[in-house]
């Protein structure tokens, strides 16, 4: 009897040590990598874009694409989209941004091909430099409609 009391206890430690992975699993991502809510790549700060919905809840993503994707394909409208200025590391304001497409890859993981920047200068030299353009009107990644 005290043998299957001691296999009864080890079975049920067992199911309760299962029921905890997924738990201690998440704790143990919480203090890792910043993951891309589209793809799960893994974010680099220079080139992060944060979608902050009408809500309040902020969407992370790898790059300019992803973003762009989930935008255009969610339901919810987003109240805000901050993007990161390749040349200082700084977040801003995607409608304050200037947009170059080239052939230059900015983000290997997905082939994002669009590099930001905080002044038209920058992107401009950077068109230049790297035979790219930018990206004005309909062509201009993560509009915000009001």
């Amino acid at each position: 009897m005290t043998a299957s009391l001691g296999a009864t206890a080890a079975f049920v430690l067992g199911l309760a040590a299962l029921a905890a992975l997924p738990a201690v699993g998440q704790r143990l991502r919480a203090g890792g990598t910043e993951r891309c809510a589209l793809d799960g790549v893994a974010v680099a700060a220079g080139r992060r874009v944060r979608v902050v919905e009408l809500s309040g809840e902020h969407r992370v993503f790898c790059c300019v694409d992803c973003a762009n994707a989930w935008t255009t394909s969610s339901a919810a409208r987003p109240a805000a989209i901050f993007v990161t200025d390749e040349t200082t590391g700084a977040e801003l304001r995607a409608e304050d941004a200037w947009f170059v497409r080239s052939s230059v890859v900015a983000c290997p993981e997905t082939g994002c091909t669009v590099h930001v920047f905080a002044s038209r200068a920058a992107a401009q030299a950077n068109a230049d430099s790297f035979r790219g353009v930018l990206c004005t009107g309909d062509e201009r990644p993560l509009r915000v409609s009001r």
